[in-house]
């Protein structure tokens, strides 16, 4: 058997309307993430201040310890 027979005639064809797919999921996924999403808890932390959020987490560590070490 050689190569050729297991080549592909026509190439990597791909279809008319695959530009238009792209574009039509491109913008309903921006649309969703940028305008119609409402903001969650996680929102909430990404926008805290770091060294808030540092010593809320240590905090909630050392209560771990103490309540572990009891």
């Amino acid at each position: 058997m050689r190569i050729e027979e297991y080549r592909d005639p026509y190439g990597d064809s791909r279809p008319w309307y695959q530009g238009y797919v792209v574009s039509a999921s491109l913008a309903v996924f921006l649309i969703y993430f940028c305008i119609l999403r409402e903001e969650n808890d996680i929102d909430d932390l990404i926008y805290c201040d770091l060294n808030k959020t540092l010593s809320r987490v240590k905090r909630e560590e050392e209560e771990k310890l103490k309540l572990k070490s009891k």
